[in-house]
């Protein structure tokens, strides 16, 4: 389940108006961030909470061509 997903079961909002909520959130802050955090945003917004794994990455552990 993708987060768009996850929010509309939570809210009851039409995964398609999450969608453009997403999109607005990412061009209101000029491309500068993902969909998926623009998604994150909207959630937090909502008062939806989604966990997620985020890893951390040491610098050191850094190489060229990650993402």
């Amino acid at each position: 389940m993708d987060i768009v997903d996850e929010i509309a079961n939570k809210t009851n909002l039409p995964r398609e108006e999450i969608s453009k909520l997403a999109d607005a959130k990412q061009s209101e802050l000029s491309g500068m961030i993902t969909y998926e955090g623009a998604a994150m945003l909207v959630a937090r917004e909502l008062g939806v909470e989604i966990k997620r794994d985020f890893r951390t990455t040491k610098v050191k552990d850094l190489v060229l061509g990650m993402k």
